[in-house]
């Protein structure tokens, strides 16, 4: 049988096209020749084109809204009732009679004014009362200085300074109180350091006066140079208030003649 034969292969399974097939007995099974080579893949066939789709249904029309009914007529407001009438307001009594003002009385003549008693002698005055104790002194003013003695026989000397001068310039040599005070202490001294001729002349007494404003106090006191010694006058007797401002300066005068023994002269004066 050809090999394409439907019975050449026992081992086969009949399929139905559509008639009868009867399958006789199965020979035996020859040896498998070799297996051919697979056949090209035939190629896809084209997809067929879609088919079109169906039209969508029209949407039916809304159906239309039902007209609103009329609202019905407001029923008419009642009548107000009558309001009933007010009672008639009884009649005031009436007012009493006001009773008639008495006379007023006269009135009475005023009485004559006395006369002043005399003035009684005035009481005698009392005694004085004691002296309380004096309060703490304040702070003192002090004017220290120390000058060099000039050839000079009438000069001033500043108070807290190293400068002395001749009358005609005193302001030279004044110096200015601070505050409102009492100078009530001058204390001197001198050393005299050469009395040998001719530039300087022998020991000489001298005076010193605080002066103020241009004008000589009672505030003074005098000694007489020594040489090589301290020698001291003082005055704390006399005071002499001065106001804030007041111009202060020691006016010094020498008892001899030129030419005055060379001299150291410090001063102190306190004020307070």
């Amino acid at each position: 049988m050809p090999p394409d034969h439907p019975l050449a292969h026992p081992t086969s399974t009949a399929q139905t096209v559509g008639f009868v097939v009867t399958i006789g007995s199965s020979g035996a099974s020859g040896t498998p020749g070799p297996q051919g080579p697979a056949g090209p893949t035939g190629p896809t066939g084209a997809t067929g084109p879609a088919g079109p789709a169906g039209p969508t249904g029209a949407t039916g029309a809304q159906g239309l809204t039902g007209a609103q009914g009329a609202t019905g007529p407001q029923g008419a407001t009642g009548a107000q009732g009558a309001t009933g009438p007010q009672g008639a307001t009884g009649a005031q009594g009436a007012t009493g009679a006001q009773g008639a003002t008495g006379a007023q009385g006269a009135t009475g003549a005023q009485g004559a004014t006395g006369a002043q008693g005399a003035t009684g002698p005035q009481g005698a005055t009392g005694a004085q009362g004691a002296t309380g104790p004096a309060g703490p002194p304040g702070t003192a003013a002090t004017f220290a200085a120390n000058n060099t003695n000039p050839n000079l026989l009438d000069f001033f000397a500043h108070p807290a300074g190293t400068g002395t001068t001749q009358a005609a310039t005193i302001f030279n040599t004044q110096a200015v109180v601070p505050r409102a005070c009492t100078f009530d202490t001058l204390q001197v001294l001198i050393r005299s350091t050469n009395v040998t001729g001719p530039t300087f002349g022998p020991d000489m007494q001298y005076t010193y006066t605080l002066n103020i404003n241009g004008v000589d106090t009672a505030m003074t006191c005098t000694n007489t140079s020594a040489l090589n010694t301290n020698v001291t006058c003082s005055d704390t007797t006399h005071q002499v208030p001065v106001a804030a401002g007041a111009l202060a300066t020691i006016h010094i005068t020498g008892n001899g003649s030129l030419p005055t023994p060379g001299a150291r002269i410090m001063t102190t004066l306190r004020c307070q």
